[in-house]
């Protein structure tokens, strides 16, 4: 029984050990690929991973927790959120675009990166202040009412198209200035559509599928645009040689002439040594299959460039470590090789439990081998 008890132990402990659920989250700006990425990669491995669209801020928070092995935000890490988790990292996924939505029948509209900024700060409160032959009604403004990474890409965008911080930030959660109807991401293109003569913002991939109409913006070489692979691809370009040296960089308001300019990254947040080696493992498998998703260009999301993606491989084989300071790409190299240089947590406890197991298994064989060894002299003894 006790045998049998310990066989059953190590069996859970090496599926656990090997086949984990992975959790991660974020952003709810890139909810339908990401659901498409994990429900494919799902697939094709024994572990499960998933994906629970919580919005950037939160996701974050979670991973500094580690609720999460892995986060999605459309927002740039700062000091805080290093003073909460030293050892978190983040690099590009997918550049996201964010539209400015209304509802105003009969009209197309284009707006240059001032007049957004007007509506939003309370400047500019009619429609026909825009233009004459616009409706003399008062704009509605709807906003996010969470922490969120949209929210900070059109904040930063609005205050450097005014070159003005007149909407006090913080970025994610601004405090609008004047009567705003707020709302969650899963319901504000519901407000527009219901509400007559108000606007909005929203990721494109959402404005899509809700069929709702969107504004050109006019960008700095004086352009009509709205999103594109090609508009967001011309931001992406732009400012490929200006990372900064957490691989973050700000591509709003891009220079190029068919850039789109409401457009900034969103971005896959990680920990690293304070991530178990055997799970770093199969993130980074995950990570791949993520960079190469086709999804994220099928969701009006722009497919990053190959010279971005090189960069990202570059870090993770690079620089990203797991416990013990170790690198896991060389791990996986050494794994693909059965060269064992460097060793993980979970590798090493298995390692301890099975000798154990096998000490103990052996203590026991002995006690019973001698016992009997005993019952026998004595019985020769006793004729």
């Amino acid at each position: 029984i006790i045998i049998t008890i310990f066989i059953v132990l190590i069996t859970i402990y090496i599926s656990n050990a090997y086949n984990i659920v992975v959790k991660t989250g974020g952003s709810s700006a890139v909810r339908e690929a990401l659901q498409l990425v994990v429900e494919d990669y799902n697939k094709v491995v024994d572990d499960k991973f998933t994906y629970e669209s919580v919005g950037s801020g939160t996701g974050v928070e979670r991973i500094i927790l580690d609720a999460y092995s892995v986060a999605y935000a459309d927002l740039i890490l700062d000091g805080t959120h290093f003073a909460l988790q030293p050892d978190l990292s983040q690099f590009p996924l997918t550049a996201l675009a964010i539209t400015v939505i209304y509802n105003l029948p009969g009209v197309r509209l284009a707006l240059s990166g001032q007049q957004v900024h007007d509506i939003f700060a309370g400047k500019i409160k009619k429609w026909n202040e825009l233009n004459p032959s616009y409706p003399n009604q008062n704009i509605t403004v709807c906003v996010r009412e969470d922490s969120s990474g949209s929210t900070a890409i059109f904040w930063d965008y609005i205050n450097d198209a005014a070159d003005t911080n007149e909407i006090p930030g913080p970025a994610k959660l601004p405090a609008w200035p004047g009567q705003v109807t707020r709302g969650k991401s899963s319901v504000l293109s519901d407000i527009v559509l219901n509400t007559p003569y108000s606007i909005s913002y929203l990721s494109f991939s959402s404005a899509e599928t809700k069929n709702i109409p969107v504004a050109s913006i006019i960008n700095k070489s004086g352009k009509e645009m709205i999103p594109s692979q090609e508009s967001l691809l011309a931001a992406m370009e732009s400012f490929v040689t200006k990372f900064s040296e957490n691989f973050t960089a700000h591509i709003y308001n891009s220079d190029a002439e068919n850039a789109y300019p409401i457009t900034d990254y969103s971005y896959v947040v990680l920990r690293g040594e304070t991530t178990r080696c055997d799970d770093a493992i199969k993130i980074y498998d995950y990570l791949k299959f993520l960079i190469e998703s086709p999804h994220f260009s099928n969701v009006h999301l722009g497919e990053l460039p190959n010279s971005v993606k090189t960069k990202i491989y570059d870090y993770l084989q690079n620089e990203w470590k797991c416990y013990g300071g170790y690198s896991v790409y060389q791990l996986i190299k050494e794994k693909e090789t059965g060269m064992i240089v460097g060793i993980s947590v979970g590798a090493a406890v298995l390692g301890v439990t099975l000798l154990c197991c096998c000490g103990f298994l052996t203590i026991l064989f002995l006690h019973f081998y001698i016992r009997r060894l005993k019952r026998i002299q004595a019985k020769k003894k006793s004729r």
